[in-house]
């Protein structure tokens, strides 16, 4: 893997357990399954020689019972504004494939994945203030 990257931005992301999200803590999830969804905006990022800078993002997350049980599945969408280097740049970024093993979020939320569905690129209006 020899890609360089850099992403700086704003993230918003939450689940459907309790507040302070207790499997973070070596714990249970609330109710017994995960939802997630993870969103951003790139303020200022790259992708070897691709800017990225001013792309929403969101991801969808779900498992049918605890995260590390894995068995999850997963839907990417990227602002359909993107060229398709950028479509592609920012979609290797959030499946975690051009990183290396375990160095970020997004690496280890695919790798409980069992199914990857195809990403969209579709009207995405991340307001964070």
């Amino acid at each position: 893997m020899n890609d360089r990257w850099m992403v700086r931005g704003r993230e918003f992301s939450n689940c459907n357990c309790d507040w302070g999200c207790p499997c973070q803590f070596n714990a249970p999830s609330t109710h017994g399954h995960c939802e997630a969804i993870g969103s951003g905006i790139v303020d200022e990022g790259y992708f070897n020689d691709t800017s990225l800078d001013g792309l929403h993002w969101v991801l969808l997350l779900q498992w049918p019972g605890e995260i590390s049980a894995g068995n999850g599945t997963q839907q990417a969408i990227i602002d359909e504004r993107a060229t398709p280097q950028q479509r592609e740049s920012l979609r290797r970024i959030l499946h975690g494939e051009a990183t290396k093993p375990g160095a970020t979020g997004f690496y280890v939320y695919n790798s409980t994945m069992s199914t990857v569905l195809e990403t969209l690129f579709a009207p995405v209006t991340v307001c964070l203030a």
